[in-house]
Protein backbone atom coordinates (compact mmCIF):
# COMPACT_ATOMS: atom_id res chain seq x y z
CA UNK A 1 0.00 0.00 0.00
CA UNK A 2 1.49 3.68 -0.82
CA UNK A 3 0.52 5.83 1.77
CA UNK A 4 -0.42 9.65 0.95
CA UNK A 5 3.03 10.92 2.33
CA UNK A 6 4.92 9.19 -0.40
CA UNK A 7 2.41 9.82 -2.86
CA UNK A 8 2.98 13.85 -1.95
CA UNK A 9 6.86 13.04 -1.98
CA UNK A 10 6.33 12.34 -5.61
CA UNK A 11 4.17 15.04 -6.73
CA UNK A 12 6.13 17.93 -4.99
CA UNK A 13 8.56 19.26 -7.31
CA UNK A 14 10.79 20.95 -4.37
CA UNK A 15 11.30 17.38 -2.53
CA UNK A 16 12.04 15.99 -6.35
CA UNK A 17 14.80 18.51 -6.65
CA UNK A 18 16.34 17.62 -3.17
CA UNK A 19 16.32 13.51 -3.67
CA UNK A 20 19.36 11.29 -4.69
CA UNK A 21 16.91 9.17 -6.98
CA UNK A 22 18.56 9.32 -10.68
CA UNK A 23 15.06 9.71 -13.38
CA UNK A 24 15.68 7.59 -16.46
CA UNK A 25 15.46 9.99 -19.36
CA UNK A 26 14.71 8.73 -22.97
CA UNK A 27 15.90 11.66 -25.59
CA UNK A 28 13.38 12.32 -28.59
CA UNK A 29 13.70 13.83 -31.89
CA UNK A 30 12.79 17.20 -31.93
CA UNK A 31 9.49 17.97 -34.16
CA UNK A 32 9.94 21.55 -35.65
CA UNK A 33 6.88 23.81 -35.30
CA UNK A 34 6.43 27.17 -37.33
CA UNK A 35 6.52 30.19 -34.67
CA UNK A 36 2.39 31.94 -33.87
CA UNK A 37 3.34 35.70 -32.98
CA UNK A 38 -0.04 36.66 -34.04
CA UNK A 39 -2.47 34.01 -33.19
CA UNK A 40 -5.47 36.69 -33.16
CA UNK A 41 -4.67 38.02 -36.64
CA UNK A 42 -6.61 34.82 -38.89
CA UNK A 43 -6.64 36.92 -41.77
CA UNK A 44 -2.77 37.11 -42.52
CA UNK A 45 -2.76 33.21 -41.20
CA UNK A 46 -5.15 31.96 -44.03
CA UNK A 47 -3.23 34.03 -46.63
CA UNK A 48 -0.13 32.30 -45.54
CA UNK A 49 -1.99 29.04 -45.64
CA UNK A 50 -3.25 29.51 -49.28
CA UNK A 51 0.51 30.70 -50.49
CA UNK A 52 2.16 27.70 -49.18
CA UNK A 53 5.08 29.41 -48.32
CA UNK A 54 6.00 27.38 -45.37
CA UNK A 55 3.81 23.99 -45.98
CA UNK A 56 3.89 21.56 -48.38
CA UNK A 57 0.81 19.94 -50.38
CA UNK A 58 -0.29 17.28 -48.18
CA UNK A 59 0.09 20.32 -44.85
CA UNK A 60 3.29 19.40 -42.89
CA UNK A 61 5.63 21.93 -41.85
CA UNK A 62 8.83 22.46 -43.27
CA UNK A 63 11.52 24.43 -41.30
CA UNK A 64 13.68 26.82 -43.50
CA UNK A 65 17.06 25.00 -42.99
CA UNK A 66 15.58 21.63 -44.40
CA UNK A 67 13.47 23.71 -47.76
CA UNK A 68 17.44 24.75 -48.67
CA UNK A 69 18.82 21.21 -47.63
CA UNK A 70 15.77 19.89 -50.48
CA UNK A 71 16.86 22.58 -53.28
CA UNK A 72 19.94 21.96 -53.09
CA UNK A 73 19.62 18.02 -53.05
CA UNK A 74 16.30 17.15 -54.56
CA UNK A 75 14.60 18.73 -57.57
CA UNK A 76 11.86 20.60 -57.08
CA UNK A 77 8.45 19.14 -58.01
CA UNK A 78 7.72 22.39 -60.52
CA UNK A 79 10.64 20.33 -62.91
CA UNK A 80 8.19 17.26 -63.07
CA UNK A 81 6.26 17.01 -65.96
CA UNK A 82 2.77 15.64 -65.75
CA UNK A 83 2.09 12.61 -67.89
CA UNK A 84 -0.67 12.83 -70.29
CA UNK A 85 -2.38 10.11 -69.43
CA UNK A 86 -2.75 10.54 -65.91
CA UNK A 87 -2.24 14.75 -65.39
CA UNK A 88 -3.11 15.12 -61.93
CA UNK A 89 -0.06 12.59 -61.36
CA UNK A 90 3.55 13.46 -61.17
CA UNK A 91 6.17 10.71 -62.42
CA UNK A 92 8.86 9.90 -59.80
CA UNK A 93 12.66 9.38 -61.12
CA UNK A 94 14.75 10.64 -63.34
CA UNK A 95 12.95 11.37 -66.96
CA UNK A 96 13.58 9.65 -69.84
CA UNK A 97 15.37 10.10 -73.31
CA UNK A 98 12.76 11.61 -75.86
CA UNK A 99 11.88 8.98 -79.24
CA UNK A 100 12.32 9.44 -82.65
CA UNK A 101 9.88 10.68 -84.46
CA UNK A 102 7.47 8.68 -86.65
CA UNK A 103 6.72 9.82 -89.74
CA UNK A 104 3.38 9.90 -91.74
CA UNK A 105 2.01 10.96 -94.69
CA UNK A 106 0.28 14.69 -95.67
CA UNK A 107 -2.71 12.95 -96.84
CA UNK A 108 -3.32 15.46 -99.92
CA UNK A 109 -6.42 15.15 -101.92
CA UNK A 110 -6.55 15.50 -105.53
CA UNK A 111 -10.17 16.26 -106.26
CA UNK A 112 -10.30 19.55 -104.53
CA UNK A 113 -7.15 20.58 -106.56
CA UNK A 114 -8.38 22.27 -110.28
CA UNK A 115 -6.49 21.71 -113.56
CA UNK A 116 -5.56 25.25 -115.62
CA UNK A 117 -5.93 24.41 -119.13
CA UNK A 118 -3.59 27.35 -121.20
CA UNK A 119 -3.78 27.24 -124.83
CA UNK A 120 -0.96 27.14 -127.38
CA UNK A 121 -0.16 29.75 -130.15
CA UNK A 122 -1.12 27.19 -132.62
CA UNK A 123 -4.41 26.86 -130.87
CA UNK A 124 -4.93 30.46 -130.94
CA UNK A 125 -3.69 30.89 -134.57
CA UNK A 126 -6.84 28.49 -135.73
CA UNK A 127 -9.45 30.65 -134.03
CA UNK A 128 -8.16 33.48 -135.70
CA UNK A 129 -8.25 32.25 -138.81
CA UNK A 130 -11.86 30.62 -138.23
CA UNK A 131 -13.42 33.96 -136.99
CA UNK A 132 -11.83 35.53 -140.40
CA UNK A 133 -13.40 32.91 -142.92
CA UNK A 134 -17.04 33.78 -141.06
CA UNK A 135 -16.41 37.36 -141.64
CA UNK A 136 -17.84 38.18 -145.31
CA UNK A 137 -17.93 41.89 -146.67
CA UNK A 138 -21.21 43.27 -147.66
CA UNK A 139 -21.61 46.51 -150.19
CA UNK A 140 -24.60 48.76 -148.99
CA UNK A 141 -26.83 50.28 -151.36
CA UNK A 142 -26.03 54.55 -152.19
CA UNK A 143 -28.19 56.73 -150.37
CA UNK A 144 -31.21 58.06 -152.82
CA UNK A 145 -30.48 61.79 -150.39
CA UNK A 146 -27.23 62.13 -152.44
CA UNK A 147 -28.57 62.58 -155.60
CA UNK A 148 -31.25 64.54 -154.92
CA UNK A 149 -29.30 67.46 -153.68
CA UNK A 150 -28.40 69.55 -150.99
CA UNK A 151 -30.86 69.55 -147.84
CA UNK A 152 -31.08 73.07 -146.19
CA UNK A 153 -29.68 73.24 -142.90
CA UNK A 154 -31.23 74.35 -139.86
CA UNK A 155 -30.65 78.30 -139.36
CA UNK A 156 -28.72 78.89 -136.20
CA UNK A 157 -29.80 81.57 -133.44
CA UNK A 158 -27.26 84.37 -132.91
CA UNK A 159 -26.70 84.91 -129.05
CA UNK A 160 -26.56 88.37 -127.65
CA UNK A 161 -23.64 89.68 -126.42
CA UNK A 162 -22.61 89.07 -122.71
CA UNK A 163 -23.82 91.82 -120.33
CA UNK A 164 -21.30 92.62 -117.25
CA UNK A 165 -23.30 92.36 -114.10
CA UNK A 166 -21.68 93.87 -110.68
CA UNK A 167 -20.63 91.33 -107.75
CA UNK A 168 -23.42 90.71 -105.42
CA UNK A 169 -20.87 90.55 -101.84
CA UNK A 170 -22.74 89.51 -98.47
CA UNK A 171 -20.55 92.51 -97.06
CA UNK A 172 -22.41 94.93 -98.66
CA UNK A 173 -25.99 94.54 -97.65
CA UNK A 174 -24.58 94.06 -93.86
CA UNK A 175 -25.12 98.04 -92.00
CA UNK A 176 -21.86 99.93 -91.41
CA UNK A 177 -21.09 99.27 -87.48
CA UNK A 178 -21.61 102.81 -85.40
CA UNK A 179 -22.34 104.31 -82.03
CA UNK A 180 -25.94 105.86 -82.23
CA UNK A 181 -25.26 107.28 -78.27
CA UNK A 182 -21.65 108.13 -78.80
CA UNK A 183 -20.84 110.11 -81.09
CA UNK A 184 -17.35 111.76 -82.48
CA UNK A 185 -16.71 115.23 -81.72
CA UNK A 186 -15.53 117.01 -84.59
CA UNK A 187 -11.69 118.63 -83.55
CA UNK A 188 -11.07 122.57 -84.57
CA UNK A 189 -7.55 123.51 -84.96
CA UNK A 190 -6.65 126.63 -82.98
CA UNK A 191 -3.69 128.09 -82.92
CA UNK A 192 -1.58 129.07 -80.04
CA UNK A 193 0.19 132.31 -79.37
CA UNK A 194 3.94 132.76 -78.83
CA UNK A 195 5.01 132.36 -75.44
CA UNK A 196 7.32 135.45 -74.28
CA UNK A 197 9.76 133.95 -72.50
CA UNK A 198 11.68 132.74 -75.32
CA UNK A 199 13.08 136.48 -75.87
CA UNK A 200 14.53 136.54 -72.07
CA UNK A 201 16.81 133.68 -72.20
CA UNK A 202 17.95 130.24 -72.01
CA UNK A 203 15.50 128.30 -69.47
CA UNK A 204 15.19 124.91 -68.27
CA UNK A 205 18.60 123.87 -67.73
CA UNK A 206 20.03 123.04 -64.83
CA UNK A 207 23.25 125.16 -62.61
CA UNK A 208 26.38 123.36 -62.78
CA UNK A 209 27.45 121.46 -59.56
CA UNK A 210 30.27 122.24 -58.06
CA UNK A 211 32.15 119.17 -57.42
CA UNK A 212 34.59 119.60 -54.33
CA UNK A 213 38.59 117.97 -55.13
CA UNK A 214 39.04 114.41 -53.95
CA UNK A 215 41.42 114.43 -50.83
CA UNK A 216 44.13 111.41 -51.18
CA UNK A 217 44.18 108.72 -48.66
CA UNK A 218 46.49 105.61 -48.00
CA UNK A 219 45.13 102.58 -49.37
CA UNK A 220 43.84 99.80 -46.64
CA UNK A 221 44.58 96.41 -47.24
CA UNK A 222 43.33 93.69 -45.70
CA UNK A 223 46.17 91.06 -45.08
CA UNK A 224 46.36 88.34 -42.19
CA UNK A 225 49.81 89.65 -41.27
CA UNK A 226 48.86 93.54 -40.73
CA UNK A 227 47.12 94.09 -37.88
CA UNK A 228 45.81 97.81 -36.25
CA UNK A 229 48.27 100.21 -34.16
CA UNK A 230 46.88 99.54 -30.74
CA UNK A 231 47.03 102.12 -28.13
CA UNK A 232 49.81 100.88 -25.55
CA UNK A 233 47.45 99.49 -22.27
CA UNK A 234 49.26 99.40 -18.49
CA UNK A 235 49.34 96.22 -18.04
CA UNK A 236 48.51 95.04 -14.63
CA UNK A 237 49.68 92.08 -12.61
CA UNK A 238 47.34 89.54 -11.82
CA UNK A 239 47.89 87.37 -8.86
CA UNK A 240 46.95 83.68 -9.65
CA UNK A 241 44.13 82.00 -7.67
CA UNK A 242 44.91 78.50 -7.45
CA UNK A 243 48.31 76.52 -7.55
CA UNK A 244 48.92 74.88 -10.92
CA UNK A 245 51.38 71.89 -11.25
CA UNK A 246 54.33 71.45 -13.65
CA UNK A 247 53.55 69.74 -16.57
CA UNK A 248 54.93 65.96 -16.83
CA UNK A 249 57.24 65.54 -19.41
CA UNK A 250 57.76 62.03 -21.28
CA UNK A 251 61.46 62.57 -22.00
CA UNK A 252 60.52 64.65 -24.99
CA UNK A 253 61.97 68.39 -24.64
CA UNK A 254 59.36 71.15 -26.41
CA UNK A 255 60.78 74.25 -27.87
CA UNK A 256 60.12 77.16 -26.88
CA UNK A 257 58.11 79.65 -28.25
CA UNK A 258 59.34 82.80 -30.24
CA UNK A 259 57.82 86.43 -29.71
CA UNK A 260 56.06 87.37 -32.33
CA UNK A 261 56.60 90.80 -33.83
CA UNK A 262 53.93 92.93 -34.67
CA UNK A 263 54.03 95.22 -37.86
CA UNK A 264 53.87 98.51 -37.57
CA UNK A 265 51.99 100.83 -40.11
CA UNK A 266 54.08 103.65 -42.24
CA UNK A 267 52.27 105.92 -44.48
CA UNK A 268 52.29 105.60 -48.29
CA UNK A 269 54.52 107.29 -50.36
CA UNK A 270 52.58 108.59 -53.85
CA UNK A 271 53.27 112.33 -53.55
CA UNK A 272 54.54 112.10 -57.84
CA UNK A 273 51.95 110.67 -58.96
CA UNK A 274 48.99 112.33 -57.14
CA UNK A 275 50.48 115.67 -58.75
CA UNK A 276 50.06 113.81 -62.18
CA UNK A 277 46.85 113.29 -62.12
CA UNK A 278 45.61 116.40 -60.38
CA UNK A 279 47.30 118.26 -63.13
CA UNK A 280 45.56 116.30 -66.04
CA UNK A 281 42.46 116.63 -64.21
CA UNK A 282 42.25 120.47 -63.90
CA UNK A 283 43.61 120.60 -67.82
CA UNK A 284 40.37 118.55 -68.22
CA UNK A 285 38.16 120.87 -66.85
CA UNK A 286 39.67 123.75 -68.16
CA UNK A 287 38.60 122.33 -71.92
CA UNK A 288 35.10 121.36 -70.88
CA UNK A 289 34.87 125.33 -69.43
CA UNK A 290 36.19 126.72 -72.97
CA UNK A 291 34.15 124.23 -74.81
CA UNK A 292 30.76 125.46 -72.86
CA UNK A 293 31.89 129.30 -73.26
CA UNK A 294 32.62 129.01 -77.36
CA UNK A 295 28.72 127.32 -77.65
CA UNK A 296 27.29 129.77 -75.32
CA UNK A 297 28.70 132.79 -78.01
CA UNK A 298 27.67 130.82 -80.99
CA UNK A 299 23.92 131.03 -79.92
CA UNK A 300 21.78 132.41 -82.57
CA UNK A 301 18.05 132.72 -82.36
CA UNK A 302 15.30 131.43 -84.90
CA UNK A 303 13.64 134.33 -87.14
CA UNK A 304 9.88 134.52 -85.22
CA UNK A 305 7.21 132.72 -86.89
CA UNK A 306 5.08 135.77 -89.72
CA UNK A 307 1.16 136.47 -88.29
CA UNK A 308 -0.17 135.12 -91.97
CA UNK A 309 -0.95 131.87 -91.97
CA UNK A 310 0.75 129.06 -94.09
CA UNK A 311 -0.78 128.28 -97.30
CA UNK A 312 -1.93 124.20 -96.94
CA UNK A 313 -0.86 121.60 -99.64
CA UNK A 314 -3.26 121.30 -102.76
CA UNK A 315 -5.61 118.41 -102.24
CA UNK A 316 -4.64 115.58 -104.44
CA UNK A 317 -7.34 114.70 -106.63
CA UNK A 318 -7.78 110.77 -107.60
CA UNK A 319 -8.92 109.53 -110.19
CA UNK A 320 -11.59 107.16 -110.52
CA UNK A 321 -10.93 103.42 -110.61
CA UNK A 322 -10.90 101.74 -114.34
CA UNK A 323 -12.59 98.36 -114.22
CA UNK A 324 -9.79 95.85 -115.73
CA UNK A 325 -10.82 92.16 -115.85
CA UNK A 326 -9.85 89.67 -113.63
CA UNK A 327 -6.83 87.42 -113.76
CA UNK A 328 -6.96 84.12 -111.62
CA UNK A 329 -4.37 81.94 -111.21
CA UNK A 330 -6.16 79.13 -112.38
CA UNK A 331 -6.46 80.91 -115.64
CA UNK A 332 -2.77 81.63 -115.83
CA UNK A 333 -2.30 77.65 -115.29
CA UNK A 334 -4.36 76.74 -117.89
CA UNK A 335 -3.78 79.33 -120.41
CA UNK A 336 -1.61 76.16 -122.54
CA UNK A 337 -3.73 73.84 -121.97
CA UNK A 338 -7.34 76.73 -123.16
CA UNK A 339 -5.13 77.53 -126.19
CA UNK A 340 -4.55 73.29 -127.25
CA UNK A 341 -7.50 73.00 -127.05
CA UNK A 342 -9.50 76.13 -129.10
CA UNK A 343 -7.13 74.84 -131.96
CA UNK A 344 -8.76 71.45 -131.62
CA UNK A 345 -11.98 72.96 -131.90
CA UNK A 346 -11.08 74.58 -135.16
CA UNK A 347 -9.16 72.02 -136.66
CA UNK A 348 -12.37 70.01 -136.03
CA UNK A 349 -14.62 73.19 -137.39
CA UNK A 350 -12.64 72.88 -140.82
CA UNK A 351 -12.73 69.13 -141.38
CA UNK A 352 -16.55 69.36 -140.35
CA UNK A 353 -17.33 72.53 -143.17
CA UNK A 354 -15.35 70.17 -145.62
CA UNK A 355 -17.75 67.49 -145.19
CA UNK A 356 -20.84 69.60 -145.79
CA UNK A 357 -19.52 70.80 -148.77
CA UNK A 358 -21.04 68.36 -151.72
CA UNK A 359 -19.87 68.79 -155.31
CA UNK A 360 -22.11 66.20 -157.42
CA UNK A 361 -20.61 65.01 -160.74
CA UNK A 362 -22.76 65.88 -163.70
CA UNK A 363 -21.55 63.56 -165.99
CA UNK A 364 -24.61 61.34 -166.05
CA UNK A 365 -23.65 59.09 -169.52
CA UNK A 366 -20.33 58.10 -167.15
CA UNK A 367 -22.27 57.44 -164.16
CA UNK A 368 -24.69 55.18 -166.40
CA UNK A 369 -22.90 53.27 -169.19
CA UNK A 370 -19.65 54.13 -167.82
CA UNK A 371 -17.14 50.91 -165.81
CA UNK A 372 -18.28 50.72 -162.31
CA UNK A 373 -15.54 51.06 -159.09
CA UNK A 374 -13.00 47.79 -158.96
CA UNK A 375 -10.90 47.59 -156.17
CA UNK A 376 -7.20 47.37 -156.89
CA UNK A 377 -5.72 44.18 -155.01
CA UNK A 378 -2.02 43.38 -154.51
CA UNK A 379 -1.23 39.94 -154.27
CA UNK A 380 2.25 39.68 -152.86
CA UNK A 381 3.74 36.62 -152.01
CA UNK A 382 4.54 36.27 -147.60
CA UNK A 383 8.05 36.37 -146.93
CA UNK A 384 9.18 34.57 -144.07
CA UNK A 385 10.53 35.97 -141.12
CA UNK A 386 12.65 34.84 -138.15
CA UNK A 387 11.03 34.07 -134.97
CA UNK A 388 11.58 33.59 -131.20
CA UNK A 389 9.81 31.04 -129.23
CA UNK A 390 8.75 31.69 -125.27
CA UNK A 391 10.60 28.69 -124.31
CA UNK A 392 13.95 28.92 -125.86
CA UNK A 393 13.60 33.17 -123.90
CA UNK A 394 12.46 31.05 -120.82
CA UNK A 395 15.40 28.31 -121.31
CA UNK A 396 18.01 31.53 -121.47
CA UNK A 397 16.87 33.14 -118.12
CA UNK A 398 16.65 30.30 -116.45
CA UNK A 399 20.17 29.43 -117.62
CA UNK A 400 20.86 32.57 -116.37
CA UNK A 401 19.13 32.02 -112.93
CA UNK A 402 21.10 28.48 -112.35
CA UNK A 403 24.36 30.05 -112.87
CA UNK A 404 23.69 32.68 -110.49
CA UNK A 405 22.66 30.63 -107.88
CA UNK A 406 25.37 28.41 -108.26
CA UNK A 407 27.48 31.84 -107.48
CA UNK A 408 25.31 31.89 -104.34
CA UNK A 409 25.73 28.54 -103.13
CA UNK A 410 29.80 28.79 -104.20
CA UNK A 411 30.59 32.18 -102.19
CA UNK A 412 27.68 30.48 -99.35
CA UNK A 413 30.05 27.52 -98.97
CA UNK A 414 33.39 29.54 -99.02
CA UNK A 415 31.88 32.00 -95.65
CA UNK A 416 30.78 28.76 -93.82
CA UNK A 417 34.39 27.07 -94.66
CA UNK A 418 36.10 30.53 -93.16
CA UNK A 419 33.62 30.65 -90.52
CA UNK A 420 34.72 26.67 -89.63
CA UNK A 421 38.25 28.13 -89.83
CA UNK A 422 37.92 31.04 -87.74
CA UNK A 423 36.48 28.77 -85.00
CA UNK A 424 39.00 26.11 -85.14
CA UNK A 425 41.80 28.78 -84.32
CA UNK A 426 39.55 30.16 -81.14
CA UNK A 427 39.13 26.90 -79.74
CA UNK A 428 42.65 25.73 -79.95
CA UNK A 429 43.86 29.64 -78.68
CA UNK A 430 41.21 28.69 -75.97
CA UNK A 431 42.67 25.56 -74.91
CA UNK A 432 45.92 26.84 -75.00
CA UNK A 433 44.43 29.06 -72.43
CA UNK A 434 42.75 26.58 -70.07
CA UNK A 435 45.95 24.18 -70.27
CA UNK A 436 47.79 27.56 -69.11
CA UNK A 437 45.62 28.14 -66.25
CA UNK A 438 45.26 24.64 -65.04
CA UNK A 439 49.02 24.68 -64.54
CA UNK A 440 49.95 23.99 -61.04
CA UNK A 441 52.39 26.98 -59.34
CA UNK A 442 53.52 26.49 -55.96
CA UNK A 443 52.07 29.24 -53.43
CA UNK A 444 54.47 31.19 -50.78
CA UNK A 445 53.78 29.79 -46.97
CA UNK A 446 51.38 31.95 -45.27
CA UNK A 447 53.27 34.13 -41.63
CA UNK A 448 50.82 33.69 -39.18
CA UNK A 449 50.84 35.91 -35.90
CA UNK A 450 51.64 34.03 -32.73
CA UNK A 451 48.99 33.17 -30.16
CA UNK A 452 50.00 32.92 -26.80
CA UNK A 453 47.19 30.71 -24.74
CA UNK A 454 47.51 32.72 -20.95
CA UNK A 455 45.06 32.09 -17.85
CA UNK A 456 41.88 34.58 -17.79
CA UNK A 457 42.08 37.01 -14.64
CA UNK A 458 38.15 36.42 -14.08
CA UNK A 459 37.19 34.20 -10.95
CA UNK A 460 35.50 31.07 -11.93
CA UNK A 461 31.38 31.65 -10.78
CA UNK A 462 30.28 29.84 -7.74
CA UNK A 463 27.05 27.93 -8.12
CA UNK A 464 24.50 28.98 -6.56
CA UNK A 465 20.85 27.11 -5.91
CA UNK A 466 17.69 28.34 -7.53
CA UNK A 467 15.16 28.70 -4.05
CA UNK A 468 11.94 27.80 -5.01
CA UNK A 469 10.69 26.94 -2.01
CA UNK A 470 8.89 29.89 0.02
CA UNK A 471 10.60 29.44 3.41
CA UNK A 472 12.77 32.09 2.78
CA UNK A 473 10.33 34.34 1.66
CA UNK A 474 8.52 35.05 4.85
Amino acid sequence: MVTRAEKSAELSFDRNLRSSKVTQYTPKITVPKPFNFDQNNSRKRKMNDQAGSSTSAAGKYISQAKAIEDFHSKTPARFRVASRLNPGVIPKGPMKAMTTTHPQTPNFVKRTRAKVYIESQQEKDEKELEEIKKYKFQAKPVNKAVLSGPSKLKEVEKKGSTKPIGFNFASDKLEPKTDKGHRTPVKVFKARAVPTGIFDGVKGLQEKQHIPATKPQSPKFACKGRVRAVEPVEEVPTIPKFYKPAPTTTGVVFAKEKPRSVTKPVPFNFDASDRERFSQKEKRVQEALEEERKLASSFKARPLPKPSPSKLPDVLKLQPTKPQPFKMAMEQRCESRLKLTEQQKEEQEKEEREKRLFKANTSYDKILHGEGWKPHLEHKATEPMEFELNSTTRAHKRGEYDEYRRQLDDECKMREQMDQEQREIEEADTVKELRKQRETHAKPIRNYKKFDVTKSDKNLTIPQGPNFSDRFKK
